[in-house]
């Protein structure tokens, strides 16, 4: 792993390219997420809270991670009123027990929309894209995972809005409570 580069992506890094795609990386995820500024933002596997500069004024931040350091809170399941939980580049890392239990988690606490993004690590620009940043993106090892199989699993318990191929890199969806 190239040190310097957060969970979040390269929202740390000193190079211009990369802080440029990283805020386009954010512009077209809330511009899915069409937020009006006045939600309660649950950021689940915030890592350095790099979501919480780009929200819109007004929006509620709670971020939460397994790493206590990052966290708002140790316990998410105990928020109320939230309305959009933000899971980005995360739920890979999740067994499809542990997904299964954090969106059962979510439809409790009320949750009224998911954002998010899974990456494509069968596309050919991600592996490009990880052979020219120096990043490791080994399957077996860090996610447990894939995007297709996290998609069947969240569909179980939401509802899908939306979804774009981020070029080629991940997809991005929005998904809605089931009535």
């Amino acid at each position: 792993m190239v040190k310097g580069i957060s969970f979040n992506g390269f929202y740390n890094s000193r190079n211009p390219v990369a802080r440029a795609l990283e805020w386009g990386r954010f512009r077209k995820i809330l511009a899915m997420a069409k937020l009006k500024g006045n939600e309660s933002i649950l950021d689940f596997g915030c890592g350095a809270q790099a979501l919480k500069e780009v929200l819109p004024k007004g929006c509620k931040y709670v971020g939460y991670d397994i790493v206590s350091e990052y966290s708002d809170t140790k316990d998410y399941t105990r928020l109320k009123g939230v309305d959009v939980v933000f899971s980005l580049s995360v739920f890979e890392h999740l067994s499809p027990e542990d997904l299964d239990s954090n969106l059962k988690a979510f439809k409790k606490m009320g949750v009224k929309r998911l954002v998010v993004e899974l990456p494509r690590e069968d596309s050919s620009v991600n592996r490009f894209g990880s052979w020219l940043f120096g990043l490791e993106f080994d399957h077996a090892v860090n996610h447990k995972l894939g995007w297709r199989e996290a998609i069947k699993i969240i569909d179980r318990h939401f509802s899908c809005i939306d979804f774009k191929n981020r070029a080629f890199i991940s997809w991005v969806s929005t998904w809605g409570a089931r009535a």
